[in-house]
């Protein structure tokens, strides 16, 4: 189904007045992702790429009936991986800009909003969050799907996952390590690469077939040993978040750092189409009518403690 866009800064404002009057539901997206780098294979826009992708799978499954309305882009981000092309915003700095592009559309009449990013950076994702939060505040509704993906890999179940296996071009004997593993493919790997080769093909060199698998890293061992001691005492939830912290921060700062994680030679289609339709997508509309729909309250990021512990991103890296 063809989609009616609209942008919202490049529509006369009666024309905003009149949309929103005919139809209150409907919701307005906001995108905030960084210009990164993706390893070799992918592009510097490939988190926004993924967002805008997802909003409009989102939006004609559940809202065909009204026009697709987007705020213009935000290409900032907390975070990025490191690499030819990355540009990092502090989280101070991208804070204002989200909340004050968000108060502009607050001013126009949205009253609904669904912040779309592919960028899993914490400080990133707790920026956005405070939008969500402000738009709550003021008697508004919104969400940030991307956290429900971040969840499923705080608390990465491979059991949960194993209609992949046949999907894995490798040996027999392989595919169970790297379906207990792919927890670990965060970044620019089979997940991420299948996604855009679902969504978006024209935006992934062939070259991905020929990349090898990324170098070893060692997780940082301060995070490592408090993620054991948050397991030891009972923390489960904190035992995951410091543990992908290790992992994220012994990776980028690794001796055989690719700027890519896992195997992005294994990507597929095929692969893609299983995370986008039987896993992402579902989510995604689930929450969409949990907040909307049964006024639930939308879900949170993963890592919160990150904001207080690098003093509100002062000393983030």
């Amino acid at each position: 189904m063809k989609l009616t866009e609209y942008e919202i800064f490049t529509t006369p404002v009666d024309q905003h007045l009149a949309l929103i009057k005919k139809n209150p539901e409907m919701p307005i997206y906001v995108y905030l992702n960084p210009v990164e780098y993706h390893g070799p294979h992918l592009s510097l826009h490939n988190d926004f790429i993924l967002a805008r992708s997802f909003a409009a799978l989102l939006h004609t499954q559940r809202f065909s009936h009204i026009p697709f309305i987007q705020a213009p882009a935000i290409h900032f981000g907390h975070g990025p991986a490191s690499g030819a092309g990355s540009v990092s915003t502090s989280y101070p700095d991208l804070q204002n800009i989200l909340i004050a592009m968000v108060k502009g559309i607050w001013q126009l009449g949205y009253r609904n909003f669904i912040f779309m990013t592919f960028h899993g950076d914490p400080l990133h994702n707790l920026a956005i969050w405070k939008a969500v939060k402000f738009v709550i505040s003021k008697g508004g509704q919104a969400m940030a799907p991307f956290n429900l993906v971040l969840h499923e890999f705080m608390d990465y179940q491979a059991d949960n996952f194993k209609e992949i296996l046949p999907l894995l071009s490798v040996p027999d004997s392989e595919k169970q390590k790297i379906l207990e593993n792919l927890y670990l493919d965060f970044h620019a790997g089979a997940f991420e690469t299948s996604l855009v080769l679902s969504l978006s093909p024209d935006n992934v060199d062939e070259n991905y077939k020929n990349l090898p698998a990324a170098g070893n890293f060692t997780p940082n061992f301060i995070f490592s040993a408090l993620s054991k001691l948050a397991g030891s005492i009972g923390q489960k939830k904190l035992k995951n978040e410091l543990n992908f912290a290790a992992n994220g921060l012994g990776w980028s700062l690794g001796p055989e750092y690719r700027g890519y994680t896992g195997f992005p030679a294994l990507a597929s289609k095929e692969l893609g189409d299983y995370f986008v339709y039987k896993k992402i997508l579902p989510m995604y509309l689930q929450e969409v009518e949990n907040v909307f729909e049964r006024k639930q309250a939308p879900t949170g990021p993963i890592m919160s403690w990150v904001a207080p512990l690098s003093l509100g991103g002062r000393i983030a890296p």
